[in-house]
């Protein structure tokens, strides 16, 4: 029979964190200050999902080797998971642990890493720390897409258009070298509005403004009459028929931002200072779902909130710089936005609704959730 160590290795490769969690608490009942066992049980419980169960292991971790790099990664994700104070003084002292060879080996968990911990910053007010933790990351991974592409958002967040443009081409020509698999969501997500007639306004790639790997992969949607009219009347955001409807979260997950200050404005008299409120939602495999234009102050959500796939978190509103209209934008992303299917509605075709299980949502299609 294969011994503990090997089994937990086995559960680890087949990502059952529960299983792989079972053997090493076993194995710490056995060998209760070895490092490996103590790491093994508080990253597993982590990757379940169970922060607060994780800390005490990877505490113990650290105390006996307090140079043990992943335990000090694992630390920094517990402390964020948890809205501890001291996750950025912990980011940035696993930060300076990291090496030109870490970066080689585990690219994609130091990726997480740098862009979990410039979220903090910006969290925090501090965009400008937001970007040196974005800067820093370059001279580890210095072609990355991702975290190219996050940087060029901080200069959208400034209205720096010229030097947005300017990564934004940077990261163009490394996107392209992304496989597609990586460009494209694992999860399925449901349809963020619920009602009888939703239209697509923008779909992705639209030319209006669903441009670049930051942004093409979304939806503006809005609610039509029979008569496909947006509104009963134009010029008052209570005009429109979507304004005030209620949007629910498209999967299960943790919401890691949310912004609800910003005025909401009459059509096409939009404030060039606000950039707009909009929440952020963590899920499986580190895609995130994003809801702009939300109406103000209406979010039932806070940052850390685990959500339910379906529970409304807020209101459509008319807010932001760039929105001409009530509408919700929505999109999916990892560092870009990412092609996905949407599920949980009929499409008008040729007169009559029919049920689709999965589908990609195109610009003029009509929707009418189950």
């Amino acid at each position: 029979m294969p011994d503990l160590a090997q089994l937990i290795i086995e559960a680890i490769n087949k990502r059952d964190f529960d299983k792989a969690n079972e053997y090493a608490r076993q194995l710490v009942r056995e060998k209760p200050d070895e490092l490996w066992p103590n790491y093994i049980v508080g990253m597993t419980y982590m990757n379940g999902g169970k922060p607060k169960e994780a800390l005490p292991f990877i505490k113990k971790s650290l105390e006996i080797d307090p140079q043990y790099f992943w335990s000090h990664y694992f630390l920094f994700l517990i402390f964020v998971a948890l809205n501890d104070p001291r996750a950025i003084k912990q980011g940035e002292t696993f930060a300076a642990m990291i090496t030109p060879d870490n970066a080689k080996k585990s690219p994609g968990e130091l990726r997480h890493f740098f862009i979990t911990l410039a979220h903090e910053y910006e969290k925090k007010g501090d965009r400008e720390q937001s970007r040196n933790v974005l800067l820093k990351s370059f001279s580890f991974l210095p072609r990355d897409p991702w975290l190219r592409s996050r940087y060029a958002g901080t200069f959208f967040i400034r209205d720096d258009l010229v030097a947005m443009k300017k990564w934004m081409k940077l990261t163009n020509e490394e996107f392209k070298y992304v496989p597609k698999s990586q460009r494209t969501a694992k999860n399925t997500y449901a349809l963020p509005l619920r009602g009888p007639s939703i239209k697509v306004h923008q779909g992705n790639n639209d030319v209006i403004s669903h441009r670049g790997v930051f942004g093409g992969f979304a939806w503006d949607f809005v609610f039509v009459d029979a008569l496909g009219r947006y509104e009963h009347r134009m010029d008052t955001k209570e005009g429109h028929f979507v304004f005030g409807a209620p949007i629910y979260a498209a999967a299960d997950g943790k919401v890691i931002a949310v912004s609800q200050s910003d005025p909401d404005t009459e059509p096409g008299k939009n404030d060039p200072r606000y950039v707009g409120n909009y929440i952020l939602i963590r899920h499986d495999h580190d895609e995130e779902s994003f809801y702009a234009h939300v109406k103000q102050y209406s979010s039932k959500v806070r940052v850390g909130d685990m959500v339910s796939a379906g529970q409304m978190i807020a209101k459509v509103g008319c807010s932001g710089k760039y929105v001409d209209f009530p509408h919700l934008h929505f999109m999916i992303r990892k560092g870009f936005s990412m092609e996905a299917k949407l599920t949980g509605f009929k499409l008008l075709q040729n007169g009559k609704w029919v049920e689709v299980p999965e589908y990609i949502p195109q610009k003029g299609d009509v929707l009418r959730t189950l």
